[in-house]
């Protein structure tokens, strides 16, 4: 609401300087006349069109989100794939190890360097692939955030409406109450509803929104 405040007190500081103006502009007077003036219409106070979305239900139902996800759990899978395969010569170097009598110095240690190389590359590996899952992340988010940001405004200018703000929640009822939801929207900031009046909410709208542009073809956000 601290937009709603700031407007109301631009609106309210505009309205002051406008009237003292115009008592600047007018006629020199007295300082004991006092000047009669007609009754006028009140202005009508300002209105402001609130709406919500849920940012955890549009992720969930985008299509384009839905798609993200599945990449990514294909690549995760060919990343546990590799990895395993290139675990294997160490592991058969530690069987070898383990069979070595301690009488085999010059193989020993041969085989020894020869796993700490594999554990070195194993390393280099997952420190690579770390990165890459951040940026495969963070490239997504960006990609479906600019999405729901476009259609969003888009929908609040075509509908008369001033602010949209976002939040997450359960998505459906039984989830509402759960420990974990509660805690959660315990120790959250600001900008969480506490109440909301039917109509408000339109995630369902901008799910419904997104999907249709995504298979119209139309552009959406950035496009990699």
């Amino acid at each position: 609401m601290k937009r709603t405040f700031i407007t109301l007190t631009a609106v309210a500081t505009l309205g002051a300087a406008a009237y003292i103006g115009s008592q600047l502009r007018a006629d020199p007077q007295p300082p004991n006349q006092i000047q009669q003036t007609s009754a006028t219409t009140p202005a009508a106070p300002p209105r402001t069109r609130v709406a919500m979305v849920n940012l955890a239900q549009v992720l969930r139902s985008y299509e384009k989100w839905q798609t993200c996800e599945t990449s990514f759990k294909k690549y995760l899978d060919d990343l546990r794939k590799d990895f395993e395969a290139k675990k294997k010569p160490g592991m058969q170097i530690q069987e070898t190890l383990s069979k070595l009598s301690p009488e085999d110095k010059e193989q020993r240690e041969k085989l020894q360097q020869q796993l700490r190389d594999i554990q070195r590359s194993l390393q280099d590996y997952e420190e690579n692939a770390k990165k890459e899952m951040a940026k495969f992340q963070d490239q997504a988010l960006v990609v479906v955030y600019r999405d729901i940001h476009d259609a969003v405004a888009s929908y609040a200018r075509a509908n008369d409406i001033e602010m949209v703000f976002h939040f997450s929640d359960a998505i459906n009822a039984t989830d509402l109450y759960s420990p974990a939801n509660v805690e959660r929207k315990m120790k959250s900031a600001g900008c969480i509803p506490l109440y909301v009046t039917p109509g408000m909410d339109i995630s369902d709208i901008i799910v419904a929104n997104l999907n249709a542009r995504l298979h119209s073809g139309a552009p959406t956000g950035v496009q990699q």
